[in-house]
């Protein structure tokens, strides 16, 4: 067995021929770099086409250095050398391109016809849901809805006033024999159905039938296969489902107010559901 301090100076001898040899092998190669652009330059080549071809050459470097790390255990690079050096880098740079990225789509245009906000899928995700937040810049579509029937059942209206980032849009329509809880239902259907995209949204509904519909029957309903708690069919089940299907695209906030208690958005489609009866029954 050979003394600790005869091995550690061959480790170290060793060492220093592999450097040595490393740094000669640098050196020859910028030599040959040298030479290259020189008889390029001899050739006619432009420097500025000496310099793409370099950067192609780095690119194909690059890509065959990938697929051998994937073929190392683990899929990953090599903990030593300039390989592992370049991997909080290249890590780095993968973000700011994803934040470049998100910069350039996260543009907001076309969510009511004059807004759009551009998502990759619905905000079931918390990705999703942040990529609505940060595109909507902070801002929600905030949507009055409201039901009126004369007679119930009778002639009914329904209206819905959408807003977002300045804009508005009006929805109104009647129906000749209805019930106020179908107007109610139709009228928050209506204005989900004009999102173009999903959307942070907070609807404004006086009717505790659909605020306590949505936010504590519907999950219920669902289950026993739209049935209530004494087995009878659910009424309105056609307008619940698509109510259900609607809201999966987007993330709803859902507020009651009082009715008729002067609330500006309330009391504008209140005005406008009735409207649409008088214009219907004439």
């Amino acid at each position: 067995m050979e003394p600790l301090g005869t091995a550690l100076a061959r480790d170290t001898e060793r060492l220093s021929t592999r450097h040595a040899a490393r740094a000669l092998g640098a050196a020859r190669a910028r030599l040959a770099r040298a030479a290259r652009l020189r008889d390029r330059r001899h050739a006619g080549v432009s420097p500025l086409h000496a310099l793409e071809q370099r950067a192609a050459t780095g690119g194909r470097q690059r890509a065959s250095a990938a697929a051998r790390s994937q073929s190392t255990p683990g899929g990953c690079l090599p903990a030593q050398g300039t390989q592992a050096r370049l991997r909080p880098h290249a890590r780095e740079t993968a973000r700011a391109r994803a934040a470049r990225g998100d910069r350039r789509t996260g543009q907001t245009h076309d969510a009511l016809g004059f807004a759009d906000v551009s998502v990759p899928t619905g905000p079931s995700s918390p990705q999703a849901e942040e990529r609505v937040t940060k595109a909507a810049g902070g801002r929600v579509v905030e949507i009055y809805t409201d039901g009126a029937c004369r007679g119930n059942p009778g002639p009914g209206g329904w209206a819905a006033l959408l807003s977002f980032d300045g804009h508005e849009k009006e929805l109104a329509g009647a129906e000749a024999l209805t019930t106020n809880n179908r107007m109610e239902l139709t009228a928050v259907i209506r204005a989900l159905e004009a999102l173009k995209r999903p959307v942070r949204v907070r609807i404004y509904t006086d009717s505790e039938y659909v605020r306590k519909g949505v936010t504590e029957w519907l999950p219920t309903w669902k289950a026993r296969g739209w049935r209530t708690s004494d087995r009878k069919p659910v009424k309105n089940q056609d307008l619940w489902q698509r109510l259900d299907e609607l809201a999966q695209a987007h993330r709803i906030e859902w507020r009651w107010v009082p009715g008729h208690a002067g609330v500006p958005g309330n009391e504008r489609v209140d005005r406008l559901a009735n409207e649409a009866i008088d214009a219907l029954v004439g």
